[in-house]
């Protein structure tokens, strides 16, 4: 998996950056509640939920952005391909 400049899922990360670089993540299992019924992986898009069978990814890295007041997701191969790229630190790894 390439890592470069030229990787579309940096384009995505755009305006985290300074957010999220060196932040520490927990690898936490997605339980949707009411409305919050999935999230998505900041870089790929890809859908982080409970919904079983459905493609979805059923955990990912988490951390709470106080500047945004949310919390941020990022899915496994992201974590994995950028982790030493923006100093994410894994809480639980």
């Amino acid at each position: 998996m390439t890592t470069d400049q030229a990787d579309w899922r940096l384009l995505n990360y755009d305006g985290y950056g300074e957010m999220l670089n060196g932040k520490e993540f927990e690898l936490k299992t997605f339980h949707g509640k009411g409305p919050n019924d999935h999230e998505h992986c900041i870089l790929c898009w890809q859908t982080i939920s409970d919904a079983a069978g459905s493609g979805d990814d059923a955990e990912g890295y988490c951390c709470y952005n106080a500047q945004t007041k949310q919390f941020n997701w990022i899915c496994k191969r992201c974590f994995d391909a950028f982790q030493v790229r923006f100093a994410w630190k894994a809480k639980n790894r």
